[in-house]
């Protein structure tokens, strides 16, 4: 586990992997909580996930994130405007303030 916790690159999976892996040292929810930045329920509860399901559990859930302002039925208009280049035949990009 820590060969696993040394090479992720996602800050909040790594976090609650060194939750777990300091939980099973023998650290308490505070003290792990302080050690990590973290709440000590947050601290707690992937404990109690990793428990009860093991290393899948701890995984953060996806976020979907903000909408597109974009509606998707336009996205091939915009890449084909993109594609065709600046409007104007000179080779310069004309951008209005």
């Amino acid at each position: 586990m820590r060969e696993l916790i040394r090479r992720e690159k996602n800050a909040l999976r790594r976090d609650r992997w060194r939750a777990v892996l300091l939980a099973m040292d023998g650290h308490d929810a505070p003290t792990i909580a302080c050690m990590l930045g973290r709440a000590r329920r947050s601290v707690q509860d992937w404990a109690y996930a990793y428990r009860d399901g093991g290393l899948d559990a701890v995984q953060p859930k996806p976020r979907p994130g903000r909408p597109t302002k974009l509606p998707r039925q336009r996205e091939a208009e915009l890449i084909a405007r993109l594609d065709a280049g600046p409007a104007r035949g000179d080779g310069r990009l004309h951008v209005a303030w």
